[in-house]
């Protein structure tokens, strides 16, 4: 039996119980006659305080939820009942301070804001006293494990969004001749469909009646990349994109010498970059088998922009700190609006969105400190 409270952010401090019971009757070989399985979530007559001795007081049957009873013929369906204290053998801390906090975080967004300290994991053997399941323990039986680990949390005020220039500012990292040089990065993403096939510069089309191009592309003071994609499938009138048929082959894209990746002052951000084109089934011995696609593409602010500020100290194998802070404008958020966003491929452009499950379009201004 486990008595414990749920960890994760969906589950966080639900009491539960754990049961995995089975009852047999030996001789010469062993029959099972009972078995008790399962998870039962805040029952009652379960008291869990922190740091102290659990009290149990539970009764299940075969209506209790998440659990599983099995009986071979003729055991009666009789109720299992445990009262039963399982207490740490030496006190445990329930306090969390700075000096034994292995994880500390200060985290902010425009939605919410939240400190939050980690304690060490504490391990100590168990007294147990009472019954389980019928069985009397003896008063101070020692058996299994008490652990705890503490988090201390506390609200903090949430951060404005970004909506003007002057906001913006202190946000973008700094350019001079396109290039970044503090310790700033810019990101951007966008999946979308193109308004017809793209022509290759030997004159190749891809096979199907639907393209989608998928570009990532990333600024940093020490290099930049561009990554593109480009999917076709055949479709039916107004079939979605995740509905259509697959080809039999698909085309392979690779960066043909060093993609243009430039930043503005204002944030706007700018790719061209050539790539080879070859169907899958031949990328590998001839990467230039269709010849050559361009792929040009613009990302400037939208109108809303959602602020990220994290600082995190770690001290799990030595002491770190990480601070991140970010501007992000994304379609489709909650919050922020979408970046202004262009983009083609051969000359062909990708259109505005239709589908928001099979498209992206993000752009990130972001600062990092690391120090261990």
């Amino acid at each position: 039996m486990t008595v414990r409270y749920a960890t994760g952010p969906d589950v966080t401090d639900q009491p539960q119980v754990t049961v995995d019971l089975t009852d047999s009757q030996c001789d010469a070989t062993c029959t099972t006659l009972r078995t008790a399985k399962g998870t039962v979530v805040r029952p009652d007559g379960l008291d869990l305080p922190l740091g102290g001795a659990a009290q149990m007081r539970l009764t299940i049957t075969d209506q209790t939820p998440g659990m599983a009873i099995t009986r071979a013929p003729g055991v009666p369906a009789d109720p299992l009942t445990t009262d039963a204290t399982i207490a740490p053998s030496t006190p445990l801390a329930t306090q969390v301070t700075v000096e034994n906090a292995l994880v500390i975080v200060r985290s902010q967004s425009a939605t919410e804001g939240r400190h939050t300290a980690t304690g060490p994991s504490q391990l100590v053997p168990a007294v147990v006293s009472g019954s389980l399941f019928g069985i009397p323990l003896a008063e101070g039986t020692t058996g299994g494990n008490v652990s705890l680990s503490v988090r201390q949390t506390a609200a903090l005020p949430t951060l404005p969004l970004v909506r003007t220039p002057a906001q913006r500012r202190p946000w973008l990292p700094a350019v001079a001749d396109g290039r970044i040089t503090d310790d700033g990065e810019v990101r951007a993403n966008r999946s979308g469909f193109l308004a017809a096939a793209p022509v290759t510069s030997t004159g190749h089309t891809p096979e199907g009646n639907r393209h989608r191009l998928m570009v990532h592309a990333q600024a940093r003071p020490d290099g930049s990349s561009l990554v593109a994609y480009l999917d076709s499938k055949t479709c039916a009138p107004g079939q979605v994109w995740t509905d259509c048929a697959e080809l039999p082959d698909y085309l392979v894209l690779t960066a043909r010498g060093t993609p243009r990746v430039r930043v503005a002052a204002n944030g706007t951000l700018t790719v061209n970059g050539a790539f080879s084109v070859a169907p899958g089934s031949v990328a590998g011995s001839d990467p230039d088998a269709w010849g050559v696609l361009r792929v040009r593409g613009t990302w400037a602010p939208g109108a809303v922009g959602a602020p990220q500020h994290d600082v995190v100290l770690y001290r799990i194998g030595g002491e770190s700190f990480r601070e991140e802070r970010a501007l992000s404008y994304r379609a489709g958020d909650a919050t922020a609006t979408a970046p202004r966003s262009t983009l083609t491929i051969g000359g062909v452009a990708v259109t505005p969105p239709s589908e928001p499950a099979s498209e992206f379009d993000d752009l990130t201004y972001a600062h990092r400190t690391l120090l261990e």
